[in-house]
């Protein structure tokens, strides 16, 4: 059976037409694509859609969960500490002049800075606490991720010695924004992406600790879908996995939660004028200056 290969720019989802988050057989006989459902769905949120017919297409191999991959020493380096003045320009440029303390945001997340290519870099990690992956930020906001890594969690490794609940973002910079808020905090990759590593990871909290899941405020119109998608998209959708990501991940993740630990799992979205958690933390500031004013649904 032919192997599962990423998608690229040059060779785009045959579902969605993107260049990320899905993969196809060598033979483009079928595909898991991370915006068109389907009835089966795997762990990284991907859903399956086979595209040529097979004789015996109940044989077709399943994608096969990565080997970890443990960076080198030599790209470790590039997670050493980096400098105040580096982590003051960086902290001012995700919250924008709020109040805010470096040390307080970066803290145990080990966030480096190469001055010569002028990045800094966030090391992502496994349920372990081992660098996985290293994501590369630059002064104008983009971000790559280093070859030969994987995505992976952004935390500090005493999580669980913090007070109060932990609430689990999408990415690096709601972690910044909520760790500089004081709050306990582990972001996740993506929308519905580490839920395996981060339910080992949370087995390990403190009984009776509450687990928050925030979503996004990243909703689409059918109108700005892909004609692709559009075709079996509903217009009249609450949320989905094409048209809502921010809000599917949130509430699949919290479900997906509760059955691996046996816990209620919450779940909770940013107010509607704000696009996730370091938007709130900026534009409500208020909010969070002793206990968080956060309403929050079970699913």
């Amino acid at each position: 059976m032919n192997g599962w290969v990423r998608v690229t720019r040059n060779n785009p989802c045959p579902v969605c037409g993107k260049y990320d988050n899905c993969c196809v057989t060598e033979d483009g006989g079928a595909a898991w694509c991370g915006r068109v459902s389907s009835e089966t769905v795997n762990n990284g949120g991907q859903s399956l859609h086979i595209l040529k017919e097979r004789e015996r297409p109940e044989q077709l191999a399943p994608r096969l969960a990565q080997k970890p991959v443990y960076f080198t020493k030599e790209a470790q380096k590039l997670s050493k500490s980096a400098e105040a003045a580096d982590l003051e320009r960086l902290a001012k440029q995700l919250l924008h002049g709020t109040p805010h303390s470096p040390a307080r945001m970066f803290k145990g997340i080990s966030v480096g800075y190469d001055s010569d290519k002028r990045y800094w870099t966030i090391p992502e990690r496994d349920d372990l606490g081992n660098v996985i992956g290293i994501c590369r930020r630059y002064e104008d906001g983009s971000k790559f991720m280093i070859e030969g890594g994987k995505r992976g969690l952004i935390y500090q490794k005493d999580w669980y010695c913090q007070l109060g609940p932990v609430y689990c973002p999408e990415g690096f910079t709601d972690v910044a924004a909520l760790q500089n808020c004081g709050f306990c905090t582990i972001g996740r990759p993506s929308c519905s992406g580490g839920i395996e590593m981060l339910g080992n990871l949370l087995l390990r909290a403190p009984s009776g600790k509450r687990i928050i899941i925030l979503g996004e405020n990243d909703r689409k119109t059918h109108e700005s879908l892909s004609e692709k998608v559009k075709e079996t998209h509903d217009p009249d959708c609450p949320d989905c996995m094409q048209c809502w990501p921010g809000k599917w991940g949130a509430r699949r993740t919290a479900s997906a939660l509760a059955k691996k630990l046996g816990i209620p799992v919450s779940w909770t979205m940013p107010p509607d004028d704000c696009k996730d958690a370091r938007e709130w933390v900026v534009r409500h500031p208020e909010w969070f200056v002793d206990t968080p004013n956060l309403n929050w649904e079970i699913p």
